[in-house]
């Protein structure tokens, strides 16, 4: 289907390396990365009842990753750290004829958490980029939006990928936040700290780590925005948002998607599908804050 080179993410300058968006490694910079505060909550494989909810989670329903208020030459982000995914994994929540139609590569360079935000990001960050420079017409990318937003409006901004060595940062995450789930592949764990995979990350603004769903008009609007760049949000619940943005595109689908490959012939009746179920999805997380609230 597509042509898959190799990548090394210590040295890649864009990432997932196949067809369609990508994201831009993170800016060079001097000294190190200072963790202020863990904002997402750190469930890992050690903590009992909480393991089951991790495992019945897994690709499906979110939990792919930790969330860092960080410090980088003075400037705040906000650092989100992946959890890594096997294809046996993503084999298994994508169990459907389809999924036996797409190899290897594809599947996880497009359904990776990691991946399919750099997916989303990339697309988002290249319209931004085509407007702000004035070319607003360029063929080159895709934007069917009546709106003029910049696609950093329309989610919390990203600013990029970083590869955080295993054998500089392992030992502050287990030591300062109480975290040892990586979801490391066995033969991974078998190697020295200096030879494992680095950590897979991106850098995002720093909104707060208060989650609010606001300005409900405004949300929907923005999810629309999002469906016309080719960008579907699956994920769409009140833990996702900070500020009525967006934070977490894990579960995104971004055009090109093997799925939607594999069913263009159905392309109408699917479009039509997912703005239905964006709109029951959205609402339907409104009303339960709304009730929690009471």
């Amino acid at each position: 289907m597509y042509s898959i080179p190799k990548y090394d993410l210590q040295t890649a300058v864009e990432l997932p390396p196949c067809q369609g968006p990508k994201l831009r490694r993170f800016r060079d910079f001097a000294g190190n990365i200072k963790f202020k505060k863990l904002l997402s909550n750190p469930v890992t494989e050690d903590s009992g009842a909480e393991k089951k909810r991790v495992d019945s989670s897994d690709i499906s329903t979110g939990g792919h990753g930790y969330v860092f208020e960080i410090d980088i030459e003075g400037e705040t982000f906000a650092l989100k750290i992946f959890k890594f995914c096997s294809i046996r994994k993503l084999r298994q929540a994508y169990a459907s004829a389809w999924s036996d139609e797409v190899n290897d590569e594809i599947l996880i360079y497009h359904s990776d958490p990691f991946f399919a935000e750099c997916r989303a990001y990339g697309r988002m960050n290249e319209v931004s980029s085509v407007q702000e420079s004035g070319k607003r017409n360029d063929p080159t990318v895709i934007s069917r939006r009546k709106s003029d937003r910049t696609g950093r409006e329309l989610a919390a901004p990203c600013h990029g990928f970083l590869a955080l060595s295993t054998a500089k940062y392992d030992k502050i995450f287990r030591e300062s936040f109480g975290i040892k789930d990586w979801s490391r592949s066995e033969d991974d764990k078998k190697l020295s700290q200096d030879q494992r995979q680095p950590f897979r990350a991106l850098v995002k603004t720093f909104l707060g780590s208060e989650k609010s769903m606001r300005r409900p008009r405004k949300m929907l609007d923005d999810l629309k925005d999002l469906r016309s760049l080719g960008i579907f949000q699956r994920d769409i619940f009140a833990r996702n948002y900070v500020d009525g943005l967006l934070v977490d595109f894990s579960l995104a689908e971004t055009d090109p998607y093997w799925i939607w490959d594999l069913i263009r012939d159905e392309g109408r009746l699917l479009e039509k599908r997912k703005n239905a179920e964006l709109h029951l999805m959205l609402f339907t997380e409104l009303g339960r804050q709304t009730a929690a609230s009471r």
